[in-house]
């Protein structure tokens, strides 16, 4: 539309120069017919020397025409573009805000999960502090267990040597036993002879005493 309205101004100029030509032309026959031959003349030439100047001058404006149209056309071109990446970055601008707002629930979401990670890490720190004051009694009470346990062993390995020496002892000592056992069971065989002697010589009459001669 912008084109057209250039064109018909342009065309509506050059008519209008053109009726002023003919309209100069007009008065140089008139002046021809009321005036001398050489003012009739000079009158041309000055006439000539104006339509030679109205003609460059409207050559210069129709060129100025013919750029500010390409200039226009061009901005129009280049307006036509602005408009369409406008409307795309305004897209980007919407989809860039939809995707701030989501990722601002993100964040808010995080937040929150971050101040209850926070609560359970004091939780757990405060656990952690109770723990390693338990471990540091435990420690403590390790040491004095261990320390028993040494001296236990200690023990044990005297007593192990006490028990070694009394089972030798015990063996020595079983072995008398079986010794005394054997004599006992001898004696008592000799004290059962003996008494059953005894009881026989009990048993028997009694000797009657020799005559003296």
């Amino acid at each position: 539309m912008t084109q057209t309205t250039t064109e018909t101004k342009k065309k509506g100029f050059s008519l209008a120069s053109l009726m002023a030509i003919l309209l100069l032309v007009a008065v140089v026959l008139a002046v021809f017919g009321f005036m001398g031959k050489n003012d009739a003349l000079k009158a041309n030439t000055d006439l000539t020397a104006q339509v030679e100047e109205l003609t460059t001058n409207l050559d210069t404006a129709n060129g100025t025409i013919e750029t500010l149209t390409a200039d226009l056309e061009t901005a129009n071109g280049s307006l036509t573009t602005l408009t369409a990446d406008l409307e795309t970055a305004q897209g980007t601008i919407d989809t860039l805000t939809a995707n701030l707002e989501t990722a601002q629930g993100t964040i808010d979401t995080l937040t929150a999960d971050l101040e209850t990670a926070n609560g359970a890490v004091d939780t757990l720190t405060a656990d952690l502090e109770t723990a390693n004051g338990a471990v540091d009694t435990l420690t403590a009470d390790l040491e004095t267990a261990q320390g028993t346990i040494d001296t236990l062993t200690a023990d044990l390995e005297t007593a192990n040597g006490s028990l070694t020496t009394l089972t030798a002892d015990l063996e020595t000592a079983n072995g008398a036993v079986d010794t005394l056992t054997a004599d006992l069971e001898t004696a008592n065989e000799t004290i059962t002879l003996l008494q059953e002697e005894l009881d026989a010589l009990k048993d028997a009459p009694a000797a009657v005493p020799a005559a003296n001669p």
